[in-house]
């Protein structure tokens, strides 16, 4: 009996730390679970953060094209108006030429 008692303990060691050690194996996959998560959710933050930086460069990327064109536009509005200007007063030194001929 007392062979039948002890095989009876060795077992329930047994039993006891293979339980043990799959508590532990499940234990470390939990956390490599937590880990794997948490760093899914930190690769998705900085892929946002990435992507919304981009979008903020376009955007002022296109802001300073459409400012230079706008300035472009006013410099070659600026040209023309002062080639008009000159124009005029060319046609009006004329005119006054021809007024003072009559």
């Amino acid at each position: 009996m007392n062979s039948a008692l002890a095989a009876r303990a060795e077992q329930f060691d047994k039993d006891i730390t293979e339980k043990e050690h799959q508590l532990e194996a499940d234990e470390k996959d939990r956390l490599l679970k937590e880990h794997a998560e948490e760093m899914s959710k930190f690769k998705d933050t900085l892929t946002n953060q990435k992507e919304k930086q981009m979008t903020n460069m376009k955007a002022r990327l296109e802001e300073r094209r459409k400012l230079k064109e706008k300035k472009l536009k006013e410099k070659q509005d600026a040209e023309l108006n002062k080639i008009q200007e000159e124009e005029e007063r060319e046609q009006l030194s004329l005119q006054q030429e021809e007024t003072k001929k009559k």
